[in-house]
């Protein structure tokens, strides 16, 4: 048996066959500490009786011989602590939160007197982590519940944390990207992060983050709370390496408690984005639902259901660049004695005269209402089960179905569908107050699919026989908009993973000991006939009218793009949390993850044995993508120590190795494959031999359907990241906490796809640079193929960052966070598969050449700062002011506000150039920076021209543009969003509220990255360069209001 099959064997065989092991993801919680007398002595066998407040259910242990005690695997929430020992009064914590990962740190001092003398404390719970060195952040139940939230997504509060960022301007909104909004934390690429709801993985169909069709992640109600372990996560974290996201459902108590509410949005409350030509387009949405849970048998049976509904119609302004009249007969665009091709007058026919702003050279905007309807139903039921003082169970069900129509191409709009079914199940057993142990049994069934619209009068334009119009454009978009289905066509993905966890935790002394194993089992059940209608992406408008060139892209219909695909996740791991000193202690990790290899059903999957230049067609070998590598290996060491007498500073630090385990994002696109799919995507053909038949154009050109899309087999590695931090943090008086830090990266080992065979081999001039030579018919340097697609896994990167922080637990009314980040990453290449969208110029310059590519990563916001905050008015019944009743404390009392503030800085754009040049098949995606150039003065332009295009020239032909990538920042966001409540009391335990939410408060314009493309051609400037023609969507004031009833 080959070696990496006996590791396989024995990996699995160690998950299915030790249930004691762990994986646990620390969802729970604990509560720990030292019980001493008043001369410090430690108190050994004193009684410790810990009781949740919400369900009754208590654990009772002794300290041990150093006057220790620790309570682990507790469910977040509420608790009450009681120490007793004869000769000594007892003493009782009350009102002690515990939040969902925290380890709270509780130590006694008992007083001599009778144990039925009682000392009662409310609070007082440490608010700096003295025993955790992960730099992680907690968002409550305050946070969730009572902070606005446009569109009611839990995980948009991820962004509350220190090092995340939504990377705005460049996201891609899709199956093929992840229908959710994405995230950057601590420098790692979106497609790194993990989202886990109780523990079990909540991750969409192509490991990315967690939404519907309708772009949100609804039942925040529903939601306890969740933590953010931003970097240095304990061994018990895997699958990515990015941050952790734990979310914890609620449950039911001993009381009856419940909701419902409805929260609407129109447009009569909103204000105008500035594309809008005129009155606001129409916009209704309504959210609503409820929640109801409570006891089946008290102390023993708890349920809790919710559900949640959004109905939502909405039409935005959409900006697209369209030739105008005149531009259609070629004034002002064609040279002296050039003729339209009349061929492409029916298609130019369907594109819309401009309404908006001319541009020059033939081009003008066309402004239109874009129709998005979206709808989702969300529900999750909830049971837990008290069997015995020893044994605990809980199951949960979440599912939820979204449909929506979103702004696609021009003429085409995006309709896509989502289903997610996630399903939870857990056992506790306590063996003894030393050992725990907990079972998980998880599945996540996701669906989604998506397809464009077809084109009105397109059915008989099409490129191919008996198939509608495609993908027509011109400059990838930057100069004449796409029109038609979109090229990636339909996504239609589903996703069935099944999860078995096992854990335990053993106390001996100074240890806190876990160890064990995972198992998942993910099918990955997809189709994406990409490209089946066609695509042609001209130069520019003269190229276009003159139907010349042109960069084709065309799948066959006798191609196969179902998919099949297959893997086990397995993972072991060992964590000792050792309290050296009761200010000290180590985090001591080691993990071993890895998957099995990708396996396809039907063998649909194949590699290039001898790489991508030499290999023929014999040397295709089907049933694997690469050589799978199971030695990740990953070490986590960290340390917090508790300086003071008081314990009120922590000076903590670690690292640790982290890999993006490579699932399903990795691969989405790798179905074009010979011998399966045969697709030609050629570059700077003459279309003029056979247009419209685009099968006639490849062919006219010597060229055949053989582009593949390959990994490097045999060298590539899974993506990892080295990361360490250092952090201090002070208590200070209000129950605040300041926090500073340092966190770093290494990227090893990153994935990219670059383009090989498409370019004749550059020679090194004298200065260094790479020149292309002339190819006056396109040669692939290997002639069985046509464009290689490869995916290699070379890219480094770099990520270092200065984290300050000051939080204020609630109380008095009062809580706030407030963060700021300075950061800066850099890598060789930004994107892998599915991480991100792209943007003008941000492809390789030349694959085998990442110094070429080197820059600030694409998702990068050197600074962020984000303050958030809930304030309850001290008025009215229990308040400060007017707490005797009356008209006055009924009117003035019961109000709230709350808010959060975001001030970064923009994401840096790649400046491009896509210049055709005569008997090259090699053309710079990027221009030339003039000498002399300050780059820092190039933005901050009017929208009209943000930067300044005239600082740059054409590279000659066959030349490598010098302007870095992602060398220019884009404009900057600021906003506020801001919430006004009030509460009335009906009866003692009945609360209405009634809540307006303001979000871009003060409707500052939060704009877009400029149309980067300088370059289409040899003679002019892209019209569109510089200009910024849409904002961020849903980016101008809108109003919410909404009502909540409580019980």
């Amino acid at each position: 048996m080959p070696r990496n099959q006996r590791l396989w064997a024995f990996g699995l065989a160690l998950c299915l066959g030790a249930p004691w092991l762990l994986f646990g993801q620390a969802t729970s919680s604990a509560i720990s500490g030292l019980v001493r007398d008043p001369s410090q002595a430690v108190i050994s066998g004193a009684t410790v009786t810990v009781t949740n407040v919400e369900t009754g259910i208590n654990r009772v242990r002794e300290t041990d011989s150093q006057g220790r005690y620790r309570f682990g695997d507790l469910t977040p929430g509420t608790y009450q602590v009681t120490v007793s020992m004869a000769g000594f009064s007892r003493e009782t914590r009350k009102d002690l939160v515990v939040l969902v990962g925290q380890e709270l740190p509780v130590n006694f001092a008992l007083q001599v007197g009778a144990v039925e003398q009682e000392v009662v404390v409310t609070g007082e719970a440490p608010v700096v982590e003295t025993t955790i060195s992960s730099v992680a952040t907690n968002v409550s139940q305050e946070q969730l519940r009572e902070l606005p939230l446009n569109g009611r997504a839990f995980t948009d509060l991820v962004t509350l944390n220190p090092g995340a960022v939504t990377p705005h301007v460049s996201q891609g909104r899709g199956p093929n990207y992840g229908f959710a909004t994405q995230l950057s934390v601590a420098g790692a690429r979106t497609d790194a992060n993990t989202f886990r709801i109780d523990g079990t993985d909540m991750m969409d169909t192509r490991n990315m983050n967690p939404g519907s069709a309708a772009g949100v992640q609804l039942g925040v109600d529903t939601i306890r709370e969740f933590q953010v372990v931003t970097t240095n996560g304990k061994a018990e974290y895997g699958r990515n390496a990015g941050a952790v996201i734990n979310a914890v459902s609620r449950s039911g108590t001993n009381e009856w408690h419940g909701s419902a509410f409805e929260f609407l949005r129109n447009d009569k409350l909103d204000a105008r984005r500035f594309e809008d030509p005129g009155d606001l387009p129409p916009f209704k949405r309504n959210q609503f639902g409820g929640t109801f849970g409570g006891p089946i048998k008290q102390d023993k049976t708890f349920f809790f259901l919710g559900y949640e509904g959004l109905r939502q119609r909405l039409n935005e302004s959409a900006v697209w660049n369209v030739p105008t009249a005149e531009g259609r007969r070629g004034i002002g665009v064609l040279e002296p004695g050039e003729v339209v091709d009349p061929r492409i007058v029916p298609y130019l026919n369907l594109y819309p005269l401009p309404n908006g702003a001319i541009l020059g050279g033939g081009i003008g905007l066309y402004v239109a209402d874009e129709s998005q309807p979206t709808m989702e139903n969300f529900g999750s039921a909830r049971i837990d089960h008290n069997i015995s003082e020893n044994d605990f169970f809980f199951a949960r069900y979440t599912g939820s179905r979204a449909d929506s129509s979103k702004t696609g191409n021009l003429l085409s709009p995006q309709v896509s569908t989502s289903s997610r079914h996630l399903f939870t199940m857990q056992e506790d057993h306590i063996f003894s107050h030393t050992l725990l142990n907990t079972f998980r049994v998880g599945f996540n069934r996701s669906f989604g699919f998506s397809a464009p619209g077809q084109v009105k009068g397109g059915e008989n334009l099409g490129f191919a026989p008996g198939v509608p119009l495609g993908e027509l454009e011109a400059g990838n978009g930057s100069v004449i908009s796409t029109l038609g289905p979109a090229g990636i066509g339909i996504v239609d993905d589903l996703q069935n993973a099944f999860q078995y966890e096992d854990n335990v935790t053993y106390t001996r002394g100074a240890h806190t000991m876990k160890f064990g194993a995972m198992a998942e089992r993910f099918q990955w059940n997809s189709d994406n006939p990409a490209f089946w209608q066609g695509s042609y992406n001209f130069f520019d408008l003269r190229e276009m009218l003159l139907v010349r060139r042109v960069d084709p892209v065309f799948r066959l219909p006798e191609s196969s793009t179902n998919r099949g695909l297959r893997t086990w996740l397995l993972a072991f791991f060992a964590q000792d949390d050792y309290r050296v000193t009761p200010s000290l202690t180590l985090n001591l990790g080691f993990r071993w993850e890895f998957t099995t290899g990708i396996s396809e059903v039907n063998n649909k999957i194949a590699y290039l044995r001898n790489g991508p230049l030499t290999s023929t067609l014999n040397d295709l070998v089907q049933g694997k993508l690469w050589e799978n590598h199971m030695r990740n290996f990953e070490p986590r060491l960290g340390f917090n120590w508790a300086i003071g007498q008081d314990q009120k500073t922590s000076l903590s630090g670690g690292f640790g190795i982290y890999h993006n385990q490579i699932l399903h994002n990795s691969f989405v696109s790798f179905r074009d494959q010979l011998p399966f799919n045969f697709r030609a995507s050629p570059q700077n053909l003459d279309a003029r031999s056979a247009f419209p038949d685009i099968e006639g154009v490849v062919r006219a050109a010597g060229l055949r359907f053989n582009a593949s899309r390959h990994f490097d087999f045999e060298n590539f590695k899974v993506p990892t990241f080295y990361r360490y931090n250092l952090t201090v943090q002070r208590q200070l008086p209000g129950e605040m906490a300041a926090r500073i830090g340092y966190v770093g990266a290494l990227g090893r080992h990153m994935a990219r796809r670059q383009l090989l065979n498409v370019f004749p081999q550059p020679v090194v001039q004298p200065d260094g640079s790479l020149f292309f030579p002339r190819t006056p018919v396109p040669q692939a340097l290997n002639p069985g193929f046509g464009r290689i697609e490869w995916m290699s896994s070379d890219v480094n990167s770099t990520y270092s960052s200065l984290v300050a922080s000051l939080q204020k637990r609630f109380s008095r009314g009062l809580t706030f966070q407030a963060n700021y980040t300075w950061s800066k990453s850099l890598d060789d290449f930004s994107q892998s598969e599915t991480n991100y969208s792209g943007q003008t110029g941000a492809n390789a310059q030349w694959g085998p050449d990442r110094s070429l590519d080197r820059a600030r990563s694409t998702f990068n916001v050197p600074h962020v700062f984000v303050f958030n905050g809930i304030y309850e008015l001290p008025v009215g019944p229990g308040k400060p002011f007017l707490n005797s009743g009356g008209v006055a404390a009924v009117i003035l009392g019961g109000w709230q506000i709350g808010g959060i503030v975001t001030l970064q800085q923009g994401l840096p754009f790649t400046v491009g150039s896509l210049i055709a040049d005569a008997g090259f098949t090699f053309r710079a995606n990027r221009p030339n920076l003039k000498p002399g150039v300050d780059v820092n003065k190039l933005t901050g332009g009017p929208r009209n021209r943000y930067f300044d295009t005239s600082a740059f020239d054409r590279p000659a032909a066959g030349t490598v543009g010098n302007a870095a990538r992602n060398l220019l920042i884009g404009p900057d966001l600021q906003q506020v969003n801001f919430t006004l409540s009030k509460v009335f009391a009906l009866t003692e335990r009945t609360r209405l509220q009634f809540r307006s939410e303001f979000f871009n408060l003060f409707n500052r314009v939060q704009l877009r990255n400029p149309n980067a493309r300088v370059f289409s051609n040899r003679t002019s400037i892209n019209p569109a360069a510089g200009r910024i023609d849409e904002s961020l969507d849903n980016s101008a004031r809108q109003i919410q209001f909404g009502l909540k009833l409580t019980f």
